[in-house]
């Protein structure tokens, strides 16, 4: 598997895992010793969202001009989609990252294995469930 389409399973990834930290969230207890945990749940909710957004901005810039607009919009909402896999795409891509993309792999492999410690953690598979 690409770092390519590795990068899909991530972008998709991260939702879930907000939605589940989100239900846990709402189901801790009001308990005094709560608050703090719920403002730490917080946080890392407000963290995973941005980084979300920031990785939506980054494939956005990064497919500009290899894909049509309509390909990038559609493989941001499906990130679980079989544009991902598409070899045309991924082979400009690559031209486009050149030297740096063992960096960009290597990154991407490092957020897909966060996001799948956490979804274990939190007993959540790909459907959310």
């Amino acid at each position: 598997m690409s770092g390519f389409e590795v990068a899909g399973i991530v972008l998709g990834s991260i939702p879930i895992v907000v939605s589940a930290l989100q239900c846990y969230m709402n189901g801790l207890g009001t308990l005094q010793n709560f608050r703090s945990y719920k403002r730490i749940l917080k946080s890392l909710i407000l963290t995973l969202k941005t980084e979300h957004v920031n990785l939506q901005n980054i494939y956005q810039k990064l497919l500009t001009g290899i894909a049509p607009q309509t390909r990038i919009e559609e493989m941001i909402r499906d990130p679980f989609g079989d544009l991902w896999r598409e070899e045309e795409i991924f082979n400009k891509l690559r031209l486009r990252l050149w030297s740096s993309l063992q960096v960009f792999d290597d990154r991407v492999q490092d957020m897909r294995e966060a996001i799948e410690e956490m979804m274990e953690k939190l007993n959540v598979g790909t459907d959310g469930k």
